[in-house]
């Protein structure tokens, strides 16, 4: 008997499994290598990113002053100078407010912390337990306070990358407002012919919903921030403003974000005015956060962050393991725009319906 006649043939299902499974390892191996690479040129990606999408919110405001007979050049030096010193003063103020008042704010939050175990503990909740995730807690805040307070402040590794970013940002912002048409133009006709127009959707999709994500994530933001800080002024609570940044910051984390900068607010509620101005502050925040989730999202999004919930959160997860919080941040984002151009390239994707279907649909 030969070889081949002693060879058991490999069943069909089988055949096909392995030849699936070894193209998904490569597709995730090509998806680490990605990642790797844009995480070590973090400092080079998230400037160009943002100039990009930053520059699809203002291009407008450059054709705008061009409409009045102000150069191109000049027009778009306007609009970048005139964002980025306004930005930096905000900036500047804010963060003068909250630096002063940042230890009342930790020391506000460990309070909480402690009266709320008291409360839970009066219920036959186990104080032991209760004791260790407060221990817990507040290790992570000191942690977190000196890692702010001393590694930002003193690491000039840090700062000089911080500021390098920055620099790259300004100036990716200045040429993509002045040049962005015909770069994008020397970049489609590099490409073969017949995909330029594939390409061409596709870019623009994914600007689109990068831009839009950052325009509505910031109008929800300022609207949160601004409504729980006149909440909790109106009930007395302390450190408004400290309180309403972390719940404008929170706004740019999906899903949770949002939930951890109010429960913040409502621990220092509980600890400066006691259990009843709490429950009324976590009623507002609540309902703020609702409404906001409910409503306003969905009117500023629009089809920007059509996204599944349980989509969002493996991509909030994975982005969080991968690049901590600046990971976390940015993936939600970046899924986003990729679906965005997966509707732009491939409609019949998002629609559920094979192409032929939809050559055979009454128009």
């Amino acid at each position: 008997m030969t070889t081949a006649a002693r060879r058991t043939p490999v069943p069909g299902g089988l055949a096909t499994s392995a030849a699936f499974a070894w193209r998904l390892l490569l597709v995730v191996a090509a998806a680490l290598v990605l990642g790797y690479l844009l995480l070590t040129l973090r400092l080079v990606v998230i400037p160009l990113v943002l100039g990009a999408a930053i520059a699809a919110l203002l291009y407008r405001q450059v054709d705008w002053l061009g409409r009045h007979r102000l150069p191109r050049s000049l027009a778009s030096l306007l609009v970048t100078l005139g964002w980025t010193f306004g930005l930096i003063g905000a900036l500047v103020l804010v963060g003068m407010t909250v630096f002063d008042e940042v230890d009342e704010l930790v020391a506000g939050v460990e309070g909480g912390l402690e009266q709320l175990r008291d409360y839970l503990a009066g219920f036959g909740i186990d104080a032991l337990q209760l004791s260790e995730l407060q221990d817990s807690a507040s290790r992570a805040l000191q942690d977190n306070q000196q890692s702010l307070t001393t590694g930002v402040v003193s690491g000039a590794t840090i700062v000089a990358e911080t500021l390098a970013g920055f620099f790259l940002f300004v100036v990716v912002l200045f040429f993509l407002l002045r040049d962005g048409r015909s770069i994008w133009s020397w970049t489609l006709d590099r490409l073969p012919a017949d995909k330029r127009e594939q390409v061409d959707a596709g870019g623009r999709a994914a600007l689109s919903s990068l831009a839009s994500y950052l325009r509505g994530t910031a109008i929800i933001a300022t609207v949160d921030a601004v409504l729980i800080g006149i909440a909790l002024a109106v009930l007395g609570v302390p450190l408004v403003v400290p309180l309403a940044v972390l719940v404008f910051l929170g706004a740019f984390i999906p899903v949770v974000g949002s939930s951890l900068a109010g429960a913040v607010a409502v621990l220092v509620a509980l600890v400066a005015q006691g259990p009843l101005t709490a429950g009324l502050a976590l009623i507002a925040v609540v309902v703020i956060q609702q409404v906001e989730g409910d409503v306003l999202a969905p009117i500023v999004f629009g089809r920007a962050l059509s996204l599944h919930p349980l989509v969002v959160v493996v991509a909030l997860t994975g982005g969080a393991v991968i690049g901590g919080i600046l990971g976390a941040a940015a993936s939600v984002p970046l899924v986003a725009a990729g679906w965005a151009v997966i509707r732009a390239v491939r409609p019949e994707v998002s629609s559920g319906q094979a192409p032929q279907d939809e050559e055979r649909a009454p128009v």
